[in-house]
């Protein structure tokens, strides 16, 4: 993946908070750079980079998707 930068509701729960923090940590195991956490009040692309948005955003990436006990799922959007 290339750079890309971790976007989170400006009113962002703990648990989305948190969830950014673990993708970020991923990331950085992965990849070898820690992404940048930013909120979605950060002007769309203005970073230049690929953006990986956790929780009920501002950004058009669709409809979040939700199991049958309401958790998150992973979805992918081009």
């Amino acid at each position: 993946m290339g750079p890309a930068v971790i976007i989170i509701p400006a009113n962002a729960s703990s648990e989305e908070t948190y969830a950014a923090g673990i993708v970020s940590l991923a990331i950085e195991n992965l990849d070898g750079y820690k992404p940048d956490i930013l909120t979605d009040s950060t002007a769309q692309g203005s970073s230049g980079k690929i953006e990986i948005s956790i929780g009920r955003t501002n950004r058009p990436h669709g409809t979040p998707r939700y199991s049958s006990i309401g958790s998150y799922s992973i979805n992918s959007y081009s």
